[in-house]
């Protein structure tokens, strides 16, 4: 299961119900793309560049913002449990498209290029920022299922796959976003994965 949601994610929700905005209306008004602002709900931490808006919005101190996104880094940094014996899958083959190359896995039945059980995979590509972030590591719940908004790894034949926000699942034709890139569709999908926890800052090794 992904951790609870840190104080700042939290607080975050919170303050939008309190003024009645929707996430549009919020990222809007401050100048944020919404898709980041959805994120940092989510969990992603803002840039520090971002932070006076949004000490602005919550109507608190900046330095308390800074604190909220430091404990929120301080409670993602520890082990992640269930995940910890998870196996690293696939390699980015286009930084620049978000696309990855999965090598074939020899399972019970026979040869598949799509891992069974949970993985995780390097961002090493940046069309996903600030939601995942360059050099981190991402794990992957193909039990999961994958909804409108879920960041995901769509499986594709021959172990092409991408990575991007589920935005929808017409026929065999899924519609990625990515954060301030040009959408993407993926034709002939075999497999949608959830990614359901992230790294916030680059781990070594």
């Amino acid at each position: 299961m992904p951790p609870k949601k840190s104080r700042f994610a939290s607080l975050l929700s919170e303050r939008q119900r309190a003024l009645g905005m929707t996430e549009r209306a919020v990222a809007e008004k401050y100048g944020w793309v919404q898709q980041t602002y959805s994120s940092w709900k989510r969990g992603t931490l803002p840039r520090p560049d971002v932070r006076d808006a949004l000490a602005d919005f919550m109507d608190m101190a900046r330095e308390n913002i800074d604190k909220l996104c430091e404990e929120a880094q301080e409670r993602a940094a520890p082990g992640i449990g269930v995940f910890d014996t998870a196996q690293q899958h696939g390699k980015v083959s286009d930084r620049k498209e978000g696309k990855f190359k999965f090598e074939p896995i020899q399972h019970g039945y026979g040869v598949s290029y799509i891992p069974r059980g949970r993985y995780f995979v390097r961002i090493e590509t940046n069309v996903m920022e600030p939601a995942l972030l360059y050099g981190t590591r991402a794990w992957v719940d193909p039990a999961a299922w994958p909804k409108p908004g879920s960041d995901v790894i769509v499986h594709s034949p021959k172990g092409i796959a991408w990575i991007g926000c589920l935005e929808s699942v017409e026929g065999q034709s899924v519609r990625l976003s990515r954060y301030d890139r040009p959408d993407v569709v993926v034709d002939g999908h075999e497999a949608i994965h959830v990614i359901v926890l992230a790294e916030r800052v680059v781990a070594a090794g």
